[in-house]
């Protein structure tokens, strides 16, 4: 079957999947990223930390999920994916950001978990504003749901603020301001969002 049949599932493009890992010049690079990614996978083989140390311990966790995009975009690129590797990239890059602010600020872990606990609340809210996800949910599972919002709300509450999400712009400018605007930006213009250039 062809390209034109099957697309990126044709063995057309695995052929273009073994000449740009074999072919000149995109082989020295493959070479290269390959050597990157068994660096990253034994970092990750040697890594040790104190689960009493939350920063390290999500530090580790953010390298995982860094890493991983890392070799999916690996894979799409070497089939002509080009644009969803960017995709996947940013996604990468956000953890590189994480892991930057994480190095030089422990305590961004509570943004992190604040973070989740916002949007947690945040789709709990969704559900129970929307009579229509109600309908398609159980009452034990609507029970669950309003349990979610209200314990984050009572959180909140309880802090005497309000719950934030991440602001990922003003985390890279305090951090590693040119990985958001060399990379994170430049992958959200033309990987993430729909826009001309993409």
């Amino acid at each position: 079957m062809s390209f034109e049949q099957d697309g990126f599932f044709s063995p057309e493009v695995d052929e273009f999947r073994d000449a740009m890992r074999t072919t000149m010049p995109t082989k020295v690079w493959f070479d290269y990223v390959m050597d990157l990614n068994r660096i990253g996978l034994d970092l990750l083989l040697h890594a040790q930390t104190l689960n009493t140390d939350n920063a390290a311990f999500a530090r580790h966790a953010i390298f995982i999920r860094t890493h991983q995009p890392f070799q999916a975009a690996l894979l799409l690129i070497e089939r002509g994916l080009i644009g969803d590797a960017r995709i996947v990239l940013r996604s990468g890059v956000e953890g590189a950001i994480a892991i930057a602010a994480l190095g030089s600020d422990p305590a961004f872990v509570d943004s992190l978990v604040e973070a989740h606990h916002y949007q947690q609340r945040k789709i709990a809210r969704v559900l129970l504003d929307n009579p229509d996800y109600q309908a398609s949910c159980g009452a034990e599972e609507i029970a669950i749901v309003r349990w979610v919002k209200d314990e984050f709300d009572a959180m909140e509450a309880a802090s005497g603020r309000k719950l934030h999400d991440i602001n990922w712009a003003v985390i890279a400018s305090q951090h590693c301001r040119d990985l958001y605007h060399l990379l994170y930006r430049l992958f959200s213009n033309d990987g993430a969002h729909t826009t001309l250039h993409a």
